[in-house]
């Protein structure tokens, strides 16, 4: 659509439409453009409570920071949308509205003393005495940057929650018949031979003539085709680029520096050595043989028993050795390079430490501070200064011209890319070098029509993209001279999958006539037994055999069967059931109960929450969604 309103621009009818467009924003007003109204705009009504699009957007970027590290921090807000993470925040949104409806309707209400009593129960809140200290509570609200009423509001919101959701839990019970059941199911297990026939060790077939090659090319041609290759153009607003060139006035150094200074300030930090005892008389004695002059590490491995690894504490600060072993923190900063204390009663027994070197404290300087302000100056700014350039660039592209021009005006790079198949490999097969993290810009030019833009794409390292598909090469067959050997290669591969597949089947109507394994395999065949195995084994025959554990588990003793593995195929007998007992493992059994009272729990809550949607009302606004998110 954007390519088309470009190529028609100078034409009469939209000029016209044009002139009405600044018209009608002369009448209506334009403020809403600039206030940003689209993130005030409804997504859903829960009864009588809305949720705005900023509210989705703030519990799906939330969702997408906890899950991104689960994807090796590759996980971008495209491809979590295809995940359906926008849904899952949607509904727990919902969920929780509706939960606070309900709340209301009932009367649950939080009393002080109980909202008290939990605020002195988390532990962040407490001093060293274990005590609620009113201090540091209202510490760690403002380093997290909350208000103590917003924290109580909050507060006092899940625990009207969490007793809801308690009763709702309360009276849920698994029934012992089930319990049992279950358990014996999952923890049934049985034993089987086995023989395994390699492909790769079937007879030489016979080679294929030049007809049978073409005739199995005709019938995989897309096993020897080059891959469908596109040819595109990118403007990358990169984050990793911004911070490089990041550039701040030394007087905003300065004064960050000074509003910062305590982060610079460095403690005083000691290099420790130290050996545990666990009787004093026995720290005498090593204190007796370090005051005849011998090697510390030595008495501490002849005396303590303790090798250098455990000897050796490292460089420390008194607070560190004070969390560590605070009787200690005292002594040892007292001492003099070199010196060692008397043995010293601690919470572990008795010990001795010697003070190797001190490094004393320091200050960073300015210019020594400077890469790191620089450095946290630079990733605060980057998401303003991508929207910014992203934007920039859009608006340069809007008003005509090639992508490379509307680069250069935004002061970006067009990058230019000749060919770039699915994976993002270029026909040489190595990786196309200017691609960001994330695959988003590879699944962008496969997802766009030739000659087409995609909108802007974020990356996964918090940049943006904007890719023009230029031409679109498509797979060709490759010429049969150049792909024989592999006809050949690939023919004889199958070739032998198919006789092992025909001996394994072989052997499996001679079990069921009668035979043994070890008789329907012949001489030279090499039978081997399983470890007991239960349903959800995947490794029982040595490889992943999914298929062929759970055909095992439909047979009885005696019966075979026959699996495909990746090189060949497995025939395999089963040998003996082995029951499972519940009354055996009480454990076992208790932790089946816990489980299934979780997925009833499940249940039982999905139903509360339909009958709550029935109560008050649901009504999604799918339009602004896909308008907003799209």
């Amino acid at each position: 659509m954007l390519q088309s309103i470009r190529t028609t621009a100078t034409s009469w009818v939209i000029k016209v439409l044009f002139i009405l467009l600044i018209a009608s924003f002369a009448v209506w007003g334009i403020g809403d453009i600039f206030r940003g109204p689209g993130q005030q705009a409804i997504v859903a009504k829960v009864g009588d409570t809305s949720i705005s699009v900023a509210d989705l957007n703030t519990e799906f970027r939330t969702q997408l920071d906890r899950l991104r590290p689960v994807f090796g921090g590759q996980l971008d807000a495209d491809k979590a949308r295809q995940l359906g993470l926008l849904d899952r925040a949607l509904d727990m949104l919902v969920g929780e509205a509706l939960m606070q409806q309900e709340i209301k309707r009932l009367g649950i209400a939080v009393s002080e003393d109980s909202l008290r009593m939990r605020i002195a129960q988390v532990p962040g809140f407490r001093n060293e005495g274990g005590l609620f200290d009113p201090n540091r509570f209202r510490a760690v609200l403002r380093a997290n940057g909350r208000s103590e009423a917003e924290f109580v509001s909050t507060l006092r919101r899940d625990m009207a929650r969490d007793q809801l959701a308690g009763t709702l839990a309360a009276g849920i019970r698994t029934p012992t018949t089930l319990s049992d059941t279950i358990y014996r199911y999952r923890n049934e297990k049985r034993v089987a031979d086995y023989v395994t026939l390699e492909a790769a060790k079937m007879p030489e077939p016979k080679a294929p003539d030049e007809a049978e090659q073409k005739a199995y090319l005709d019938k995989h041609k897309e096993l020897f085709s080059t891959p469908e290759f596109r040819a595109f153009e990118m403007v990358r607003v990169d984050p990793a680029k911004l911070a490089a060139d990041f550039k701040v006035p030394d007087e905003r150094l300065k004064e960050l520096y000074e509003q910062r200074i305590g982060d610079f300030k460095r403690p005083e930090r000691r290099t420790v050595l130290q050996m545990s005892f666990a009787d004093e008389a026995t720290a005498k004695r090593a204190a007796d043989e370090l005051a005849q002059g011998k090697d510390f590490l030595a008495v501490a491995k002849e005396v303590a028993n303790q090798d250098e690894s455990v000897a050796k504490l490292g460089a420390v600060s008194r607070d560190e050795l004070a969390k560590l072993l605070p009787a200690l923190a005292g002594p040892t900063f007292d001492l003099t390079a070199g010196g060692t204390t008397p043995p010293i009663k601690t919470a572990l027994g008795w010990n001795i430490v010697k003070v190797e070197t001190i490094e004393p404290a320091k200050t960073d300087s300015l210019d020594e501070a400077r890469p790191r302000l620089l450095a946290d100056l630079a990733r605060d700014a980057s998401p303003d200064a991508v929207t910014r350039l992203a934007n920039k660039f859009d608006d340069e592209r809007a008003g005509g011209g090639s992508m490379e021009d509307a680069a250069k005006r935004a002061g970006l790079e067009a990058i230019k890319v000749a060919a770039m198949d699915r994976e993002g490999h270029g026909p040489d097969g190595k990786l196309v070098a200017a691609l960001p993290p994330g695959g988003v810009v590879e699944r962008a030019v496969f997802e766009t029509a030739a000659n087409g833009d995609s909108p802007m794409l974020e990356t996964s390292d918090g940049g943006a993209v904007f890719v023009r598909v230029t031409s679109v090469t498509p797979p060709a067959l490759k010429p049969y001279a150049q792909v024989r050997d592999q006809l050949v290669q690939a023919i004889g591969s199958e070739r032998r999958m198919t006789a092992a597949r025909e001996a394994a089947e072989a052997m499996r109507d001679k079990i069921k006539a009668g035979a043994t394994l070890a008789a329907a395999a012949g001489d030279g065949a090499e039978i081997k037994s399983t470890q007991p195995f239960t349903r959800d084994d995947r490794a029982a025959f040595g490889r992943p055999a999914a298929s062929l554990v759970g055909d095992l588990f439909k047979l009885k003793p005696g019966e075979p069967t026959v699996s495909q593995t990746s090189g060949g195929y497995i025939v395999a007998q089963l040998k003996t059931v082995v029951p499972a007992d519940p009354a055996a493992d009480t454990a076992g059994v208790t932790q089946v109960a816990d489980s299934l009272r979780q997925s009833i729990g499940t249940d039982v809550y999905a139903q509360f929450n339909n009958a709550l949607r029935d109560r008050f009302g649901v009504d999604v606004k799918q339009s602004v969604i896909d308008q907003m998110f799209k």
